[in-house]
């Protein structure tokens, strides 16, 4: 969890690729969430997607999650972020 101005300074370049080795993405989860699905973890390891999309294709059966993917969540921080907007 980042929680300081210097966290993120020392955690941003390490997490950065993670992103922009994605290359272009839509302005959508859903057209990043089918390509990981169709196309499976080799092409998107990770993608960013809501909850309820994951949770949809579970309860459909449709056989789109395999056994090998899953759904990480982090839990709220514990206190309100201080960060400025600027």
């Amino acid at each position: 969890m980042v929680n300081t101005p210097e966290q993120e300074t020392a955690v941003l370049p390490k997490v950065t690729k993670l992103f922009t080795d994605q290359g272009y993405t839509q302005n959508s989860t859903d057209a990043p969430f089918e390509d990981y699905l169709s196309a499976g973890i080799g092409h998107n390891p990770m993608v960013l997607v809501y909850e309820a999309q994951y949770a949809d294709r579970l309860v459909r059966d449709d056989g789109s999650i395999k056994p090998d993917m899953r759904l990480c969540t982090c839990p709220p921080p514990s206190t309100p972020s201080t960060r400025s907007s600027r």
